[in-house]
């Protein structure tokens, strides 16, 4: 399964709606072995309801969650969503294989370690470290997510492959033609 959890970017009337979203689910959909579900998410209960859906899903699933961010959370609802709020969420959710925050900043500090805290459980976390252009961060996300749900590769090695292919995806700190796409990605320590 691959679902996308998404906050509107839209802030009001005059701007046109655009949705990540709605160009992975229409990109995905021609791949016949990947189930797609977008859904958008306005606040914490929105997101805790489509994650509790989760579990029931016994098949292994990539979460995409978009919205705009910061190194404290996600900047979904009023009061934004934490780390440990989204790890909270995540509990109950099966055969997780990918948790990819479409971000700015999600990443750039203890998050994705307090994600895991809350949930319970270890799984790969990917994003961004620092504010992402929305355009580019696009052509990075849809590199990637082709990469694991397409080509099955695991996120470490999508990661690696796609700041191969695309050298604006650099790593964090890296400066490059677009500036701020630097994908990254947080795996659990083994003990």
């Amino acid at each position: 399964w691959f679902v996308v959890l998404e906050e509107n970017w839209e802030g009001s009337l005059r701007e046109s709606e655009y949705s990540f979203g709605a160009m992975l689910r229409a990109f995905f959909e021609r791949v016949p072995k990947v189930g797609v579900r977008h859904r958008f998410i306005h606040d914490r209960a929105d997101l805790e309801r489509f994650c509790g859906a989760l579990a029931g899903l016994v098949e292994p699933l990539v979460l995409y969650i978009s919205s705009h961010g910061t190194p404290q959370g996600l900047g979904i609802g009023s009061d934004g969503i934490s780390p440990e709020e989204l790890g909270t969420a995540l509990r109950s959710v099966g055969d997780l294989r990918l948790l990819h925050l479409g971000s700015c900043a999600v990443l750039a500090g203890d998050a994705p370690d307090r994600i895991r805290a809350a949930a319970g459980k270890d799984f790969p976390i990917s994003g961004f470290v620092e504010s992402v252009d929305w355009a580019a961060s696009a052509i990075v996300d849809f590199t990637y997510m082709q990469l694991v749900l397409e080509q099955g590769l695991e996120p470490a090695a999508a990661v690696e492959a796609t700041r191969r292919m695309l050298t604006f995806a650099n790593e964090p700190g890296a400066t490059g033609l677009l500036p701020g796409c630097d994908l990254e990605i947080s795996v659990p320590v083994d003990p």
